[in-house]
C-alpha cells in the first residue's frame, strides 16, 4: 500500500497555492479553449479540437492529433517572429494515449528557425531536452534555444514517434508556449526554482505498473510541493538553494517524500544545460535528498 501524508492546516495550503502563469506567450492559441485556429499538421493526420484539457478546467480544451497508418505525427505552430541571438524557452504539455501502451513511444518538442516570415526552409533546430515516453498521463516536453544568425521566424512543432505503430495513432497537445528572455516555462508538471534557472519535474510509479508526471505548486523562488494522485494529497517537497558563496561553491538541491512509490525526480540548471536525477525504488520509503553538491556551476 501507498504510505503518505496528508497536510491539513489552512496556512499551508494557502503558501502553496499556485496558478500556472507564463511570461508572455508568443504563440496565439496556445491553450486551445474554444479551437485549434492557428495550429496545422503535415499530410495525413487530422486535428480535432476536444474538451477536455489537461488541468480539467472548464471552458477550455486541448488539441488532438490524428493519424491512420505511419508511425510518426507531426503538429505546426504558426509563423512566429525571432530575433537573432535572443533566448527562447519552447514547449507544451502532451499526452500519449492508453492505446499505445507497451509500445516504444517519444513525443517531443521541437522549435525550427527560419530565415523567412512564412517559415520556410530552416536554419536550425533545437529539440526539447526531455520528453513524454509512456502513455495515459499529460508529460512536460520543454527546450531552451538561442536564435541563430540570420532568424526571423520560427515553427513550434509537436511530435510523436512509434515504434511497432498501431493501425491509428494520437497525440493530445496543450499548453503551449514560446517565451522570450526565459529560460524556464512553468507548467502544471514543471517547477521554475532559482529566479527561474532551474527546472524541476518528476515521473511515478505505483506497483500496478501506472505511472504518470508529478502535478506542481510553487511555494517560493526556491521551493515547492509535487503531487501525484490527489491534490490534497502531498507527495514531494523540494528546493534548489545557491550556495556559491559557501564553501562548496555549488547550487544544492534538497527533497523530501512522502510515499513509498517509485519517483524519479528530475532538477535541470537550464543555464549551463545539466540535468541531475534522484530515484526513489518502488516499495521503498522516500530518503532525504541532501545533495550539497549538486551543480558545479556557479555563479
Amino acid at each position: 500500500m501507498m504510505r503518505t501524508a496528508l497536510f491539513a492546516t489552512a496556512w499551508f495550503f494557502a503558501a502553496a497555492a499556485s496558478s500556472t502563469v507564463f511570461a508572455q506567450n508568443l504563440l496565439p492559441n496556445p491553450g486551445f479553449d474554444t479551437d485549434i485556429a492557428g495550429w496545422t499538421s503535415g499530410s495525413s493526420i487530422d486535428l480535432f479540437w476536444e474538451p477536455e484539457d489537461e488541468e480539467d478546467l472548464g471552458g477550455s480544451g486541448s488539441l488532438r492529433a490524428e493519424r491512420v497508418g505511419g508511425t510518426s505525427i507531426a503538429v505546426f505552430s504558426s509563423c512566429i517572429p525571432v530575433t537573432p541571438g535572443t533566448v527562447y524557452t519552447f514547449g507544451g504539455s502532451l499526452r500519449i494515449p492508453e492505446s499505445l501502451a507497451g509500445r516504444t513511444v517519444n513525443a517531443q518538442a521541437r522549435l525550427r528557425f527560419t530565415d523567412t516570415l512564412i517559415c520556410s526552409g530552416s536554419l536550425d533546430s533545437v529539440t526539447s531536452d526531455h520528453a513524454v515516453r509512456f502513455p495515459g498521463s499529460w508529460g512536460p516536453a520543454q527546450g531552451t534555444a538561442v536564435a541563430p544568425p540570420g532568424a526571423v521566424g520560427a515553427l513550434l512543432i509537436f511530435s510523436l514517434a512509434v515504434v511497432n505503430s498501431p493501425a491509428t495513432l494520437e497525440l493530445a497537445v496543450d499548453n503551449a508556449y514560446l517565451l522570450q528572455d526565459r529560460t524556464c516555462a512553468l507548467s502544471p508538471t514543471t517547477l521554475c526554482l532559482n529566479d527561474r534557472r532551474f527546472r524541476v519535474w518528476s515521473e511515478w510509479e505505483r506497483p500496478d505498473g501506472s505511472r504518470g508526471f508529478a502535478r506542481i505548486r510553487t511555494l517560493t523562488n526556491d521551493s515547492g510541493l509535487l503531487w501525484f494522485f490527489n491534490s490534497a494529497n502531498i507527495e514531494l517537497v523540494t528546493k534548489v538553494l545557491d550556495g556559491c558563496a559557501g564553501p562548496t561553491q555549488r547550487y544544492w538541491v534538497f527533497a523530501a517524500g512522502l510515499t513509498n512509490v517509485g519517483v524519479t525526480l528530475h532538477v535541470r540548471d537550464t543555464v549551463a544545460g545539466e540535468t541531475r536525477t534522484y530515484e526513489n525504488p518502488l516499495g521503498q520509503a522516500f530518503l532525504p535528498i541532501q545533495d550539497t553538491a549538486a551543480f558545479a556551476t556557479c555563479p
